[in-house]
C-alpha cells in the first residue's frame, strides 16, 4: 500500500487476553500446517473480484469470511450489496454452511465489511456483519437448533447521519464480567462508526462505539462512546472481556494523526443485568508519526486462564524501518494507565518500502499475527511467541500465501484471524475472483477425497 499526498495511512488494533504460555511452540504448530485456501460455492462475480476475504472472523469450528463487493443473486441493480460466508469446520474439511446478505440488500451496502462470531457454551452462538452504505448498519445473526444462522437483530446508532460509517468495525464476545452479580457470562457486541459526528460536540468526525448487550429475545442499548474532533474513533474494534479497545486513526495526542486508541470498560451491573461501560484510557505510541494512523482492520479474541492482559496496534505506513514498511505496538492492560505506554516495538524483519507490515493484526494464546499484504507478490502474514514476559516477542517465520491463478495477486494478510492452533488468512484481490480466497492453517489433516482439481483450492461442499 503506498501513501497518498496527503500521507493517508492506515492502523490496525486488536486486544485480548491471552490464556497459557507455550514458549516458542504456538507459533510453529501454525507454521507447520499446510495451508487450505477457502472459496465460496457459487459467488456472484460477474468476472470480478468480491473482495473475499477482506474481512475474517474465526472462534473454534466457525470461520465468517466478508465479502463486501459481491453484487446481489436477484437485482440486476444490486451492485457491491455484498455477503458474508460462514464456514464450519467438519473432520477434516472446513464446508460453506451459509451465504449470509443484508435483510435490505441495498446497492452498495457492503454488507461484510466487518465481521465477528463469538460461540457462547449453552448452545447459544451469535454472529455481527458491518454493512457502511448509507448511515451504517450491524446484522446480528443467532445459530439455530438446526445449525443455521437465522437474521435475529439489526444494531443502530441513536442519531444516524450519512456517511457515519456506521459498521465499519465490528466486535463481538461472550464472557462472565469481572464483577457479575450471579456468575453469568454475556455475549456483548461493539460496532465503530469512525466518520460519527457526536450530537453534543462542535467539531467534525469525532468517531463512536456503540455497545450492546444481548438479552432473550433482543439487544439493549446502544450506550454510546465518542472521540473529540478529528479522532476518527471506532476506525477498528477488539474485545478482550470486559475491555472493548477503539482504534483511533485521527487520535493526535503525541503527534499530529499519529494514531492509537480509546479503551472502554465495564463497570457496574445494572438491575436489568445489563454492564454499564465507562471510557477509560487511551493508548498511543511514545514516538509517534505525524499522519500515519488513519484506516485499519481487527480481530480479537478472549482466554480465562490469563496471565498477561494486551492490545497490539499494527502502523502499516510506518516509516521508521522504510517507507510504509510498517510497525506493530503491543501495550499491555493489566494494570489502568492514563494513556497506556507501549511495552514493546515489533520492527518488520527482512521487509521493506511498501510491506505494509501491520494492517491486520491479531493475538491468541500469547500468539501474534501480523498481516503484511505488501510482501512479496500475495503477501505475508508474520508469527511471533510471546518471551517470559510481554516486553518480548519472538519471530517463529511466516505464513507464504501460495501463488493464485491465473493472472495477478491477491493481498494476503489484509485480514487475519487466530483461535488456538488455527489461522484464518484473508486475501482478497482487485484482479477477479479467481485471485483471491482465505486460506486456512490447521491441524487437521485433509482428505484427497475432497480435492477440486486445483492442489490448492478445495470446494466448500462435500459430497
Amino acid at each position: 500500500m503506498k501513501a497518498s499526498p496527503a500521507r493517508v495511512a492506515t492502523l490496525a488494533l486488536v486486544a485480548l487476553l491471552p490464556g497459557q504460555q507455550v514458549l516458542g511452540q504456538g507459533a510453529k504448530d501454525i507454521l507447520d500446517q499446510t495451508p487450505v485456501r477457502v472459496k465460496a460455492a457459487n459467488p456472484v462475480t460477474n468476472g470480478s473480484s468480491i473482495k473475499f476475504g477482506a474481512a475474517v472472523a474465526l472462534d473454534g469450528e466457525v470461520l465468517v469470511i466478508g465479502a463486501p463487493g459481491e453484487d446481489s443473486e436477484t437485482d440486476p441493480m444490486g451492485f457491491d450489496t455484498g455477503s458474508a460466508y460462514v464456514f464450519e469446520h467438519e473432520g477434516a474439511v472446513w464446508v460453506e454452511k451459509q451465504k449470509l446478505t443484508s435483510p435490505s440488500e441495498a446497492p452498495f451496502e457492503v454488507f461484510g465489511t466487518s465481521v465477528g462470531v463469538a460461540l457462547g457454551d449453552e448452545g447459544v452462538d451469535y454472529l455481527v456483519v458491518g454493512a457502511t452504505g448509507g448511515t451504517g448498519s450491524a446484522y446480528v445473526f443467532k445459530r439455530m437448533s438446526g445449525g443455521s444462522w437465522v437474521y435475529q437483530a439489526t444494531l443502530a446508532q441513536d442519531e444516524p447521519q450519512a456517511g457515519d460509517r456506521f459498521g465499519a468495525s465490528v466486535a463481538i464476545d461472550y464472557f462472565e464480567p469481572n464483577n457479575s452479580q450471579n456468575g453469568d457470562k454475556v455475549f456483548v457486541a461493539a460496532v465503530g462508526a469512525p466518520q460519527n459526528r457526536d450530537p453534543a460536540g462542535t467539531g467534525s468526525q469525532e468517531g463512536s462505539v456503540s455497545i450492546f448487550q444481548a438479552g432473550s429475545t433482543t439487544w439493549s442499548g446502544p450506550q454510546e462512546f465518542f472521540g473529540e474532533n478529528g479522532d476518527l474513533m471506532g476506525t477498528a474494534l477488539a474485545m478482550a472481556a470486559d475491555t472493548v479497545v477503539a482504534g483511533s486513526e485521527g487520535l493526535d495526542g503525541t503527534g499530529f494523526n499519529g494514531g492509537g486508541a480509546f479503551t472502554i470498560l465495564a463497570a457496574n451491573q445494572q438491575p436489568s443485568g445489563v454492564y454499564k461501560y465507562n471510557l477509560a484510557s487511551t493508548m498511543q505510541p511514545s514516538d509517534p508519526e505525524v499522519g500515519v494512523g488513519q484506516g485499519l482492520s481487527v480481530a480479537a479474541e478472549y482466554k480465562p486462564a490469563l496471565l498477561v492482559s494486551a492490545a497490539a496496534i499494527g502502523f502499516p505506513l510506518s516509516d521508521k524501518v522504510a517507507l510504509n514498511a510498517g510497525l506493530v505496538l503491543i501495550f499491555g492492560l493489566n494494570s489502568v494507565s492514563s494513556p497506556y505506554t507501549e511495552s514493546a516495538v515489533i520492527e518488520p524483519t527482512g521487509l521493506g518500502q511498501g510491506a505494509s507490515f501491520g494492517t491486520s493484526v491479531a493475538l491468541s494464546n500469547q500468539i501474534l499475527a501480523v498481516g503484511a499484504p505488501g510482501a512479496g507478490t500475495d503477501g505475508a502474514v508474520f508469527l511471533y511467541d510471546m518471551g517470559a514476559t510481554i516486553e518480548t516477542w519472538i519471530l517463529a517465520g511466516s505464513l507464504t500465501i501460495p501463488d493464485l491463478p491465473p493472472v495477478g495477486a491477491c493481498r494476503g494478510g489484509e485480514a487475519v484471524a487466530l483461535d488456538g492452533v488455527t489461522a484464518a488468512v484473508g486475501c482478497p484481490s482487485l484482479n477477479g475472483y479467481d485471485n483471491e480466497g482465505t486460506f486456512v492453517y490447521s491441524g487437521s489433516s485433509f482428505s484427497d477425497g475432497f480435492e477440486s482439481g486445483d492442489t490448492s483450492v478445495w470446494s466448500a461442499t462435500v459430497p
